[in-house]
């Protein structure tokens, strides 16, 4: 009689693991970003792009529009107020209007983006306005580029962008010609530069970046060497007076004493 409980309470005991093992008390459906599931990934939700994001102070309003010709080839972009839906961005035609606190992003597959044989975009903001954000969404919606993809690609893009407040990121760290050249060129309400990563220089791609950032206090550079020769051409021309400029302790810029506006600006403080 012993024997035969002792049976019964084995056989229910593995009818209670055999359902356990199939799933039955299973952590969630693989449909389900948060449960275990059968999913590949084990139920481990996505992790969101880094868009570049604009957001506004007051009123305001963000176009794009093209200088000197038309790029070849357009790129195509789209927008988002919400992250989520997003909406054809017509170079030259869509205008979208922000409130007070607003944000909108902006992404697109692209080979290519300005282009100095046919001419660069630029975009047009009125109103004050903070970017954040990865500057490669406009080229890789998955944002995890880290290489500028031809020469001029980011010319002048905030060029004449007065009331722009800061910055976004600007992770690459292979470069072209130009790329940067005149990107920020005389947005004379940003106040600290984006963190440049690259450490080997290309001809012309800081060429005229920050001149005219009269409010411009820091700026944090990765390279040793500001070479070859005009890759940081008149850079700093009309920055603050006084400032903030990081670079590595064996950087040439602190070595050849190279302060004024091809190298670090007169009157900061070298860090």
């Amino acid at each position: 009689m012993k024997l035969r409980k002792l049976f019964t309470v084995l056989l229910a005991l593995l009818v209670i693991l055999s359902f356990a093992g199939c799933g039955g008390g299973g952590g969630g459906s693989s449909d389900d970003p948060s449960g275990g599931g059968n999913g590949g990934n084990g139920g481990e939700a996505e992790t969101t792009p880094n868009y570049l994001c604009f957001t506004s102070t007051g009123d305001s309003s963000i176009e794009m529009q093209i200088i000197y010709g038309t790029p070849e080839p357009l790129p195509v972009l789209e927008y988002s107020t919400d992250g989520t839906t997003w909406e054809d961005f017509v170079i030259g035609t869509t205008k979208v209007e922000l409130a007070d606190g607003k944000k909108v992003y902006f992404r697109g597959d692209n080979n290519s983006f300005s282009d100095g044989n046919h001419g660069y975009l630029n975009f047009k903001i009125s109103g004050s306005i903070a970017a954040s954000g990865n500057i490669m969404s406009l080229l890789d919606k998955a944002c995890k580029s880290v290489t500028i993809p031809n020469n001029y690609c980011f010319y002048g893009l905030f060029e004449d962008c007065t009331v722009l407040t800061a910055a976004p990121e600007l992770p690459a760290t292979t470069l072209k010609d130009y790329c940067y050249g005149m990107m920020f060129y005389d947005c004379t309400a940003l106040t600290t530069a984006p963190e440049l990563p690259a450490t080997t220089l290309t001809a012309h791609c800081y060429e005229y970046m920050f001149q005219g950032c009269s409010s411009l206090n820091w700026i944090k550079v990765h390279f040793i060497d500001n070479y070859p020769f005009y890759s940081t051409y008149q850079w700093v021309y009309g920055v603050s007076d006084e400032g903030t400029f990081e670079c590595p302790a064996d950087s040439s810029l602190i070595a050849d004493n190279n302060y004024g506006p091809h190298g670090i600006p007169n009157g900061w403080v070298v860090k």
